[in-house]
């Protein structure tokens, strides 16, 4: 006799072990779907974030809220509410002898209106932001899709060009992925159907 046996342990059935194997399949099934919209919301947040590197990104979370993040956020100072944000430079960033720079992107929920930047500075002044969201787009505008960088060109001291880059997410008017959602939507019917089908099956 095996000294590592249990006498009382006693076999499983066939039939006692069906609705255990029932159980597993749907837990895997289930923990399969979960783990693939992680991981689309992974992709779709990683491809926000990663990228070259950005000295300024400016997020519109709803019309009395700017968010600024990126390389240079923390040498600016930002005021403001109603769609009309501005915001103050510690000191102007290293190169820079002057100039006015612009850029626009279109909302996401209508084409024809965007949230639009100028950025400024000129010797003896405050270097200064200002954003206007909500803005009705105009000939003179010539604005990029929601969240695309935009590199902002200014003089240094002999006239040549000084970059810096911005990037704009209007998230209070973002519309809503419906593509992820559908198929996240459908990959979670899978495990139903299938257990639907196994039903069918072991009761004939």
């Amino acid at each position: 006799m095996n000294p590592r046996s249990n006498p009382f342990q006693r076999a499983v059935s066939d039939e006692e072990q069906e609705p255990l194997n029932k159980i597993t399949m749907k837990t895997k099934c289930a923990n399969f779907s979960v783990k693939i919209c992680v991981l689309l919301v992974a992709l779709s947040f990683g491809a926000k974030v990663h990228g070259a590197v950005i000295d300024l990104v400016l997020t519109e979370e709803d019309g009395n809220t700017l968010l600024l993040t990126g390389a240079d956020a923390s040498n600016w100072t930002v005021t403001g509410s109603n769609d009309h944000w501005t915001a103050t430079r510690s000191s102007p960033f290293p190169g820079i002898a002057g100039g006015t720079a612009f850029a626009s992107w279109t909302e996401p929920d209508d084409s024809s209106e965007i949230n639009a930047l100028e950025m400024s500075y000129f010797p003896g002044a405050a270097m200064t932001l200002s954003v206007v969201s909500d803005q009705l787009v105009t000939t003179d505008d010539s604005p990029v899709s929601d969240g695309t960088p935009v590199l902002l060109n200014f003089l240094n001291a002999n006239g040549g060009p000084v970059g810096y880059s911005v990037r704009f997410f209007d998230d209070g008017d973002t519309v809503p992925d419906v593509g992820s959602t559908a198929f996240c939507l459908a990959l979670g019917m899978i495990p139903l159907l299938w257990l639907k089908h196994r039903r069918h099956a072991v009761s004939r």
